[in-house]
């Protein structure tokens, strides 16, 4: 549970052919389970509350993941889960695409498959970490963070973009009536054709029809998505390194406990540590209510009071502008914490992680649906989002971490940040549903005192390492 851990033996293939492939499995499981999830929801016929809701819960094993990694310390090596969580992976994905074909099937086993998918895709995130930070020494590890950080945004960039984008060309083809390999490549070189969500139709034959041709169009895209698991699996039995055990990994599950219970114990004794952790719960506040809504906003009909976009520009956006800008945030957000410091720059990281909630108040007071529009507008979202989401990160790798188990209160201070996550997406969708989406959005604004007040009132107990000043007075944690 601490951060002491023993490099692997140098027999590990070179880090650039396991690490991008390793991180971009793990994303785009995440995405899959967390954002494809709650459109194909929406363009199936769940309400807006359901779709956020569902899509919430499953990430929760992401945010709970803490309590059982103590156990892959113990058995077999971290290769070995990672293996097996990517074969089960496949099996999960290619079973929930073959389900939505099964005539009258409900809902159930479908979202059945996706929290399994969810619990499967969190203990691969464990046991590639584990990898990760057990083959790589300390150079090594710094020297990949921009690799590893940037491919596992590739599986946003291939989820929420080229495969929401397919699904939308899909359903297109699928509902002209005229499916064929011609039929999908004219309709994607010119256009034509309607997108409908079944939420749109009233016309009980019409919403059927609706809803067959979005099955089919969604049971490609998990089919593609368990290939694409597939063919990492292959790959990573033939290069991912077997890992090695952290210098203090306990002997016996009965040992891990007492560790992990010691490191949670003393990690609620470390000073402040309330105030630290309302600044991890509370920091993104407003982003964390816009993450399920904004694309059910945008792909909402226009006499909800959603944009009408089709999935295919939601996914061109999403890919091209949106996951390119965040990723350009991020490196300038590193940038400007490692010019100024994170004690000077915090309250400009705050600022910067609010500027999204003015976009979609604009967005969702004029409904300006131009592509142009949007696109600048998102990629401001992404762009300072991307700046301000390093402030978060940063602080609790420099405040809230530091300790005898440093490793340990990473991970707890990052469960409560997914905490968050989960629980604002899944009130969203009921908050719109009862607010229309304007007045959400205009709550979502106003999220921002409290993100500014947990910013004003956070402690720092610890040296600024990032800045150019060294004088900081360091406190016990």
């Amino acid at each position: 549970m601490s951060s002491s851990t023993t490099p692997a033996p140098r027999g590990y293939a070179n880090p650039f052919l396991w690490v991008p492939s390793s991180y971009l499995a793990m994303g785009l499981i995440y995405v899959t389970v967390s954002g494809v999830a709650n459109i194909m929801f929406k363009n199936m016929g769940m309400t807006d509350a359901e779709a956020a809701r569902w899509s919430s819960l499953f990430v929760f094993p992401y945010v709970i993941k803490p309590l059982w990694a103590p156990a892959l310390e113990i058995y077999r090596t971290k290769r070995f889960f990672v293996l097996l969580m990517q074969t089960l992976l496949v099996g999960a994905v290619l079973a929930i695409g073959l389900t939505l074909k099964v005539p009258g099937v409900g809902w159930t086993p479908i979202l059945v498959l996706l929290a399994l998918a969810g619990l499967l895709g969190a203990t691969q995130d464990i046991a590639s970490d584990g990898v990760y930070v057990t083959t790589l020494g300390p150079k090594e590890q710094a020297r990949y963070t921009g690799v590893q950080s940037m491919c596992w945004n590739a599986g946003p960039i291939l989820a929420n973009g080229a495969l929401v984008w397919l699904s939308g060309l899909l359903f297109r083809t699928f509902h002209s009536g005229s499916f064929s390999l011609g039929a999908l490549l004219r309709f994607a070189r010119h256009g034509g054709g309607e997108q409908v969500n079944v939420g749109a139709v009233s016309d009980p034959l019409q919403q059927a029809i609706v809803r067959g041709h979005w099955a089919q169009s969604w049971m490609v895209i998990f089919l593609i998505t368990a290939a694409l698991m597939a063919l990492l699996l292959i790959y990573h039995t033939k290069l991912l390194p077997t890992g090695s055990k952290a210098q203090d990994a306990p002997e016996s599950f009965g040992a891990a406990m007492r560790t992990y219970g010691h490191a949670f114990s003393s990690f609620f004794q470390k000073q402040d540590i309330w105030k630290m952790l309302a600044f991890a719960l509370l920091f993104r506040l407003g982003y964390g209510f816009l993450e399920k809504m904004v694309p059910l906003f945008m792909i909402g009909s226009r006499e909800s009071g959603g944009l009408g976009l089709t999935n295919e520009v939601l996914g061109q956006i999403n890919g091209i502008f949106g996951t390119g800008a965040f990723m350009a945030g991020s490196i300038l957000g590193g940038l400007i914490v490692a010019r100024y410091g994170l004690r000077r720059t915090l309250i400009w990281l705050c600022l910067s992680m609010n500027v999204p909630n003015v976009v979609y108040v604009y967005l969702s007071m004029t409904r300006d649906a131009r592509y142009p529009v949007v696109a600048t507008l998102i990629t401001i979202d992404k762009l300072f989002w991307g700046i301000g989401a390093v402030g978060l990160i940063v602080y609790m790798m420099q405040q809230i971490s530091p300790g005898q188990f440093r490793t340990a209160y990473y991970t707890f201070a990052s469960a409560i940040m997914g905490l968050n996550m989960m629980l604002t997406g899944y009130v969203s969708g009921t908050l719109a549903e009862a607010l229309g989406y304007r007045a959400f959005f205009w709550f979502v604004l106003a999220c921002f005192v409290p993100s500014l007040a947990v910013t004003l009132w956070a402690p720092f107990h610890h040296p600024d390492a990032t800045s150019e000043k060294s004088d900081d007075a360091a406190a016990p944690a």
